[in-house]
């Protein structure tokens, strides 16, 4: 019984003294890959600062690029015709769009957080409350605007103590799924909030910018003033940039000449995508309810979050290439709120209920056609203005390209099918590719076939395309 016990008590020891060398392992593993991780990102960060300090080259900056007219057709009636209509098949052509990639950028290695002394630092992002750890007792002062400076300031920043900083950064990005251009809104009103309109300011917004895995280059203007500039693929309507290889770069503030940049990228750069890879998660600040009806009698009732609205607002507008395709994707492939959906689509799918897709897409499409006010761009805005899915419940107006994107939303959410976009000379239409045998006007994009559907053919069903149209070569837009 005794030997018994001992070999037990020795058992347990053992299994206690492994269990330990376990953790003690698995702790020493873990902080030398944090510790691998710090000392790639540092080296990475000696490396560019190495080229900071060197002399930048004066570069000229193009001319704006103002949006291009679209001069939409206006609503056509529908009228039944005196014969029976042949379906007819309709031209139309297809190269995948260069809209870039939805994920996001990453840093060069992880961003871990540490034990270092912190303070808070609020801001106030589209009604969104968010909180930042800023490292205490660490000033940033730039003694002189000049390039061994500005080197000298981005050393100070990759020290570990901003590591807190960077990973809230980060993590509020995916927490509040943030787009590129979202997420470089608030790392400026950050870093304004803690350093003020300042030339510091500009190097820490490019310090998290680069950090966070995004295109960017620091200029100098002859008057000593620093410019965060920002990369990406699209060619921006009614933004000056700069222009090197194949990216454009453009200045977060005004710029009426050329400036001294260092035209360095860091490591694992990404250029900034228009496209909303998720439905931005901004605070609620809800306006009234905005009530819609149909000529079928679909009535629908939604409360829109100001919020968005101003995000939105605010939002660039850009194409790659001169590929049209490119900025229209933009807006049909952003999310409708989620607040929306919950109401919106409740009341659609109970329209819906019961309908074979055809009637159901029928039902969809009238919707769209009678529920709201058509009207031109240029007499409303001035100018050519596309919206995202939401903006066309909130304004009173909206146009041919917005009935679109809103109608190519709400068949996908709702009907779980794909659609198209067809492009033409002032003209805009959809069609959907349906699970089931729908006859009618439609355009076969590879093996697959595609019913036309026009929101702007009022009273046209599934299947009816406009007359002047069907012989016309259509750009096909895949979203």
């Amino acid at each position: 019984m005794r030997r018994k016990y001992i070999l037990c008590l020795l058992l347990l020891c053992a299994t206690t003294a492994f269990s330990q060398s376990l953790e003690e392992r698995y702790s020493s593993f873990s902080k030398a890959a944090k510790q691998s991780y710090s000392d790639f990102r540092r080296e990475a960060n000696a490396r560019y600062s190495a080229f900071l300090a060197q002399a930048w080259q004066y570069c000229a900056i193009d001319s704006a690029i103002p949006r291009p007219a679209n001069n939409w057709i206006p609503p056509v009636m529908y009228e039944e015709p005196l014969e029976p209509e042949v379906p007819t098949s309709m031209p139309c052509e297809y190269s995948e769009s260069e809209t870039g990639s939805v994920s996001h950028p990453q840093p060069v290695s992880p961003v871990v957080e540490n034990g270092e002394r912190t303070k808070p630092i609020v801001i106030t992002f589209y009604g969104t409350q968010i909180s930042f750890r800023y490292p205490k007792f660490k000033p940033i002062k730039l003694t002189k605007v000049n390039e061994k400076q500005v080197a000298r300031v981005w050393q100070e920043l990759s020290g570990q103590e901003f590591d807190n900083l960077l990973f809230d950064c980060l993590k509020t990005r995916d927490s509040l799924q943030l787009c590129d251009y979202a997420y470089g809104q608030m790392l400026r009103m950050l870093s304004e909030q803690i350093l003020g309109q300042t030339n510091e300011a500009v190097v820490l917004n490019a310090y998290l910018y680069a950090q966070s895995g995004y295109s960017m280059r620091l200029a100098n203007s002859r008057d000593g003033k620093l410019y965060l500039l920002i990369g990406s693929q699209y060619l921006i309507f009614n933004q000056k940039a700069f222009k090197f290889d194949d990216m454009y770069f453009y200045p977060m503030e005004d710029v009426s000449e050329g400036l001294l940049v260092c035209n360095q990228p860091f490591n694992n750069e990404q250029p900034m995508t228009l496209l909303i890879n998720g439905e931005q998660q901004l605070a609620s600040d809800s306006l009234q309810e905005i009530t819609r009806k149909s000529k079928m009698g679909i009535t629908t009732t939604v409360t829109i979050n100001k919020n968005l609205i101003d995000f939105y607002d605010q939002y660039p507008t850009g194409n790659v290439g001169g590929d049209v395709g490119s900025r229209l994707a933009i807006y049909a492939n952003a999310p409708m709120d989620q607040s929306v959906q919950e109401s919106l689509y409740q009341t659609l799918n109970m329209a819906i209920a019961g309908s074979s897709q055809r009637e159901a897409a029928n039902k969809l499409l009238n919707y769209v056609q009678t529920a709201f006010a058509y009207e031109y761009d240029d007499k409303v805005w001035g100018r050519d203005r596309a919206f995202f899915p939401l903006e066309s419940f909130y304004y009173p107006y909206n146009d041919c390209e917005d009935r679109c994107i809103l109608f190519s939303r709400l068949v996908r959410d709702l009907l779980h099918t794909d659609v198209v976009l067809l492009f033409y000379p002032g003209h805009l239409s959809t069609a959907v590719e349906f699970n089931e045998n729908v006859e009618g006007d439609f355009v076969m994009v590879g093996e697959q076939k595609y019913v036309v559907c026009d929101p702007t053919f009022i009273g046209a069903s599934v299947g009816k395309a406009m007359p002047q149209f069907k012989k016309m070569t259509a750009k096909i837009i895949k979203l």
